[in-house]
């Protein structure tokens, strides 16, 4: 199938870069491998942000009595703490693919192959099936680089 853009990563980038051409008319198609959101929203940033409101509420629990609220017999529920970090994932996610939907990206779930480039435009593969577009944006996120310092491997 044809398309106007592939866009390989269904992070921020991608899947902001996704919604937006599709909007502005061009025929998008999004692939990612993972998870959509990306590391941050599934991973990183948001998991992390939920667990430590959890644990700024049980703090002020604990200590409220400094400012004249005493609570009882504070427990933490670790499975309700869990249980609603995937909530917060599950309901950001699907409001990513409503989005997307909505604007009429279409979304792919797999590992982009990038195959090269024909008459036909840049040849992505995804299992055994091809797709083209005259454009392509690849947004599949960054990995951390750490440089050849001397005494690095000391702990220095």
């Amino acid at each position: 199938m044809k398309y106007d853009l592939i866009i390989i990563g269904g992070g921020p980038a991608g899947y902001l870069a996704a919604e937006r051409a599709s909007k502005g008319g061009l025929k998008t198609l999004l692939i990612e491998e993972r998870y959509l959101g990306g590391v941050c929203l599934n991973e990183g940033c948001i998991p992390t942000k939920t667990l430590l409101y959890s644990a700024k509420i049980l703090e002020g629990a604990k200590h409220g009595f400094k400012y004249g609220i005493e609570v009882r017999n504070i427990t933490l529920n670790h499975k309700k703490v869990l249980e609603r970090k995937d909530n917060v994932i599950k309901t950001l996610v699907t409001g990513i693919k409503s989005k997307l939907r909505k604007s009429g990206a279409e979304i792919l779930s797999g590992h982009g192959e990038i195959l090269g480039r024909s008459s036909k435009g840049y040849i992505v593969a995804v299992g055994d099936k091809e797709f083209a577009a005259d454009r392509l944006l690849i947004a599949t996120g960054s990995s951390p680089y750490v440089p050849p310092v001397e005494g690095r491997e000391r702990g220095a």
